[in-house]
């Protein structure tokens, strides 16, 4: 096991950078916990809620986003796949267009793959002093 110095290997690549996307998908979870919570007592809260609320919130969208990708991935290669089975005899020129479709799949793998790369700048973001410095001020409130 490799020790963690703020959530990063002592080598210095990002923990985040690593995990697969059923991981970020918990990880979404995650963030969508800690936004309802800090809601739920925002009234009670310093004034540096509001922007951790935000800054949860645009990390929540962008996994919930990543996992949508997933999804319609998953969804449109099963669906590819049915299509090939279902046609498997009859030569290409007489099955039904999937271009569409096909077109929409490479798109979703597209999309996927972008959220995906832009995991670990987003992880940077949320983990910023400003941020962390907000939690501890909001907190402090209470």
């Amino acid at each position: 096991n490799t020790p963690l110095i703020s959530g990063r290997m002592k080598t210095g690549t990002p923990l985040i950078g690593q995990a697969d996307i059923p991981t970020l998908h918990q990880l979404r979870i995650a963030f969508k916990r800690l936004r309802y919570a800090l809601e739920f007592f925002e009234e009670v809260l310093g004034p540096e809620a509001r922007m951790v609320i935000k800054e949860t919130k645009i990390a929540q969208d962008h996994l919930g986003d990543l996992q949508d990708a997933q999804v319609v991935s998953g969804v449109m290669r099963d669906l590819l796949d049915q299509h090939n089975e279902r046609y498997s005899g009859v030569p290409v020129f007489m099955r039904p267009d999937m271009s569409g479709v096909l077109a929409y799949a490479s798109a979703k793998e597209d999309e996927k793959r972008a959220l995906y790369e832009t995991v670990p700048p987003l992880w940077d973001a949320f983990v910023r002093d400003e941020v962390r410095q907000g939690v501890g001020l909001a907190i402090a409130a209470l």
